[in-house]
């Protein structure tokens, strides 16, 4: 590791990046790949422009020792850190500032680099306060031995008289990260200055910038606007220029104004416009939609409701800083990302607000990555069972296990990461607050580093029955595993497979643990995707278990025929779809069969289950052309979607999705099967329930036609985007009925890629979860939520406008959003995406409770043809038209209904929000005849 630029308290090794626009001051990568913007504008209503109200949906977190070094040791002169930034912004003791970015590389040969710019505000020596609130959540840190638990966060810190009636804030505007430099009168505005140091050399280009260069890259210092507001609130700008001090190694930065009344407040402000809206979907029932977004790649890849509507989320990002920022966007070419950055995270969020209530990150630190997979709620009465319950991988040597004592985990199985390439992991977070109460790996026991278990299911039944399941990864390695049996008297057992189940007795020790599935050596393939906990006959409980298998190895796959009636296939073409039913009281194999191709070779695989009253339905994916009425039986003329042979049209691109519905307690008869798919691969990747009658499944499709169909409806639609090289997330909505009518069809993305990993409903909600590689200019549906304007808490409801993206590390085959899903032959002439899909996650919801209407959407104008600057609290914004009035202005929210209209003489106007709710606007600016509009938030 190599450092460049820092000093001796700031080696803060965390990835970062960020964006900007013009009239910003920026951290600028000279290859045009990122950028960091502070936003310096404030509330000019009232004297004291800081005022006492909270700043966006976003966070300064309380340093207690999660942030490292490049080191490895704690941060000690570090008291408060962006939350959810790709650069690390660091606020310290003695009035500085510091900015890192870490250039990493995947390779062990390049060094890595971390780069760190200081800046120092003025020459009094000031800490930061916070803010009394306390605002988004609590954070909860296990990370590599160490623990933070509870860690609070603020809506702004201050730096208090950096000099005579002079003060500077950091904040969270409604677009990104802030600092506003405010002078109440009195205060001398020669006096305030800006000091960076950390750069090899400093000049200034031809367009007068000041640039600090750091190697091959540069901080480049750009213009910024400067105003006053009179008594009136009028807007009053004011002409600046800023003035350099160049030394060796330091540059400071002071501002020179014109004509100012220093009678009032002058704020200076660098900033820039907020997002376009995205444009040309009907929004139907769409409440929310946000990236969740970290510096690099990552991704949502569960999601589950409780009793209460309330949704969970699981999947991985880069340490500390996720989601990102609003306001984001990066260029390519971008960083690579090393495995060490990754963490997995577990998050809730309030349904009502849309606020996080708790987000907890498991991982290490010395090296490594952690993802999770899968989450699973316990819904019974047992008050001391009311867990979050995930699993996934990891390959950090440090990933530290525990159980934590008095509690359901007092006697749990606990084992550290003592072998393997990875392990598969498992973790207990409370629901209330995300506290993790439990935490272990499983996988190849001692030092040697040959194989790997990756857990992708868990389930936990109303009666407490934990099981987990998932795949044992041999790689390109000659050794066989030699997986972990714990084999109770009579039980099936079998040491070899690419699948493995374990069960837990009460007390969350090992009951039971064998591989499963035939064993196919380097094939990557065969695993169990995923488990539902279900009840048989009788008092008798177990699981649900699908996956995929390959046909024809030499360990044999562990058939058990139905009785009489049921649907059966011992043979297959290539490799298979497994569906089983497993008894874990008695440690049994109760039902297990292949479902797929009877003989092409053609790839099918089982990835997802979920029970309802009267039936279980599993979906996944097929590239069978030979599938009949066995495989894909039709429950009758009422049902919409019934197909036995794929529509694609497109070479290898031959893979459709399929769901299939078994009836309950009924000998394990097939009753509705059918392929789900357009003219390129499909793949149905989850599938859920409401409890009210209505089933949801949610994958991702490369076709340009033939998935979804049109039904009219009031609920979101948007149609498949006929580009090449790109996919779309979708959703289905099934009638749990005799006849499976389909009464929702819809694409979801924009012009990029997008998968659909997770959906989860309640009656009146539906949540749905993945990864894009779409941005904000790309039409990926946005929404923020709005709610009741009198609700306080609505101002902190989770949305981000932007995706920085990033290229992920493969920890699992397959199971990156980058690879390919339907395992289609590499070997085409033109891939149809590349390997290397730039992605971030995102989550959305969808209001099932009532009919919407579908207003007419307004089309944005070009960004600079209009511009606005949010004020510092939130209340309000400056707005700079094209030229003076009259101009008619029209506030329109997020529905497309008129809100307010005013006018404005002339180009800088104050428009004030105060009485708006929280969400997102549209403003629309006429002036004869000619119309522009940009989207506004409201926190």
């Amino acid at each position: 590791m190599q450092n460049a630029g820092l000093d001796s308290t700031s080696q803060i090794l965390l990835p970062c990046l960020l964006n900007a626009q013009r009239r910003r001051i920026a951290l600028k990568l000279n290859a045009g790949l990122y950028f960091l913007i502070f936003g310096f504008h404030t509330n000019a209503q009232f004297v004291d422009p800081f005022g006492d109200a909270g700043t966006g949906s976003c966070y300064l977190r309380e340093e207690k020792g999660q942030t490292r070094r490049a080191d490895g040791t704690s941060v000690t002169d570090c008291k408060y850190y962006y939350e959810r930034t790709p650069m690390g912004i660091y606020l310290r003791t003695k009035s500085k500032v510091s900015f890192v970015l870490a250039a990493l590389h995947s390779d062990s040969v390049t060094n890595d680099t971390v780069y760190n710019i200081g800046m120092a505000l003025g020459n009094r020596e000031i800490s930061p306060t916070a803010s009394a609130s306390l605002v988004g959540g609590l954070a909860n840190y296990y990370l590599g031995g160490f623990t933070a638990e509870g860690v609070p966060a603020h809506d702004y810190v201050d730096y208090k008289e950096i000099a005579d009636s002079t003060d500077v804030r950091f904040y969270y505007g409604s677009t990104g990260p802030r600092m506003a430099i405010v002078m109440r009168p009195g205060a001398d505005p020669s006096e305030v200055k800006l000091s960076f140091a950390g750069q090899d050399s400093i000049g200034i280009d031809w367009q007068g910038h000041l640039k600090l260069y750091i190697a091959n890259k540069w901080v480049e210092l750009n213009e910024a606007i400067a105003y006053q507001v009179d008594d009136n609130d009028e807007i009053i700008p004011v002409n600046w220029q800023p003035n350099y001090v160049v030394e060796p190694g330091n540059v400071t930065v002071g501002f020179t104004y014109e004509t100012f009344n220093p009678a009032w407040p002058l704020i200076f402000l660098a900033g820039y416009p907020p997002m376009p809206p995205p444009v040309g979907n009907n929004v139907g029932n769409l409440g929310w939609s946000t990236y969740t977004a970290s510096p690099y790649a990552d991704e949502m890849t569960a999601v589950e409701v409780d009793a209460a509507g309330n949704p969970y989320t699981c999947g991985y990002f880069s340490h500390l800083f996720y989601p990102l920022n609003q306001g984001i966007t990066v260029y390519p070419p971008g960083p690579v990302s090393l495995a060490e950055s990754r963490c997995g995270v577990v998050m809730r969020f309030n349904k009502d607000t849309k606020m996080i209530q708790w987000g907890t990150y498991i991982g290490g630190w010395a090296d490594g990555e952690t993802r999770a997979h899968k989450l699973a709620l316990y819904t019974g009465v047992q008050q001391n069972l009311k867990y979050a319950y995930v699993t996934g991988s990891t390959n950090s040597d440090d990933f530290e296990s525990s159980a934590r004592p008095d509690f359901a985990f007092e006697d749990a199985y606990v084992e550290d990461h003592v072998g393997g390439i990875s392990r598969m992991w498992l973790a207990a977070c409370r629901m209330e607050s995300g506290v993790l109460d439990w935490a272990t790996t499983h996988g190849q026991p001692g030092p040697d580093r040959t194989w790997s278990t990756h857990g992708l299911a868990v389930t936990i039944s109303r009666q407490g029955q934990l099981t987990v399941a998932g795949m044992i990864d041999k790689g390109y390695n000659n050794v066989e595993p030699e997986f972990p049996l714990v084999t109770p008297n009579g039980a099936f057992s079998r040491a070899l497979g690419d699948g493995f189940l374990i069960s837990f007795k009460p007390d969350f020790t090992i009951d039971w643990s064998t591989a499963l599935l035939e064993f196919s050596g380097n094939s990557r393939i065969g695993r169990i995707n995923d488990l539902r906990s279900t009840t048989t006959d009788g008092d008798q409980y177990g699981v649900w278990a699908v996956g995929a298998s390959v046909y024809g190895t030499s360990e044999p796959l562990d058939l058990v025929p139905p009785p009489s009636g049921g649907y059966f296939q011992s043979v297959a073409g290539g490799v298979s779809a497994v569906i089983m039913q497993i008894d874990l009281n008695n440690h049994q194999i109760v039902y297990c069969t292949r479902w797929g191709s009877p003989g092409t070779g053609a790839s099918s695989s089982a990835l997802a289950v979920h029970e309802t009253d009267d039936f279980v339905y599993v979906a996944g994916f097929s590239q069978a052309f030979d599938l009949t009425a066995t495989e894909c039986p039709s429950p009758g003329s009422g049902t919409q979607v019934f197909y036995t042979t794929t529509n694609a049209t497109t070479g290898d691109q031959a893979s459709d999705g399929f769901v299939l519905r078994f009836k309950r307690l009924s000998g394990y008869q097939l009753d509705y099967g059918s392929l789900l798919g357009g003219d390129r691969d499909d793949i149905v990747l989850d599938v859920n329930s409401d409890g009210a009658g209505r089933i949801y499944l949610t994958g991702e499709s490369r076709s340009s036609y033939g998935l979804t169909i049109a039904i009219p409806t009031d609920y979101y639609t948007q149609p498949h985007l006929t580009l090449v090289n790109r996919r779309d997330a979708f959703i289905y909505g099934i009638q749990d009925e005799e006849w499976p009518a389909i009464f929702w069809a819809t694409a979801f993305g924009g012009t990029q890629s997008e998968r659909g990993w997770g959906i989860a409903a309640s009656p009146d909600e539906v949540y749905l979860c993945g990864a894009t590689s779409t941005g904000y200019t790309q039409q990926f549906p946005l929404m923020e939520w709005n709610t009741d304007p009198n609700d306080p808490e609505s101002l902190l409801d989770w949305f981000w406008e932007a995706n920085p993206a990033g290229l992920a590390y493969e920890l699992v085959p397959w199971m990156t959003f980058f690879q390919a899903m339907d395992y289609e032959t590499f070997g085409i002439d033109v891939f149809i995406e590349g390997l290397n899909s730039w992605h971030d996650g995102y989550i959305a919801s969808f209001n099932m409770a009532a009919d919407v209407a579908v207003p007419e959407g307004l089309v944005p104008a070009p960004p600079s043809l209009i511009a606005a600057w949010p004020t510092a609290d939130g209340e309000g914004y400056i707005v700079q038209l094209p030229q003076d009035g009259p101009w008619q202005l029209e506030l329109y929210d997020a529905r497309g209904r008129l809100v307010e209209r005013t006018a404005a003489a002339k180009r800088i106007h104050y428009l004030p929000l105060s009485q708006t709710a929280p969400g997102m606007y549209v403003l629309r600016a006429s002036l004869n005849g000619s119309a522009h509009t940009i989207k506004l938030a409201r926190p």
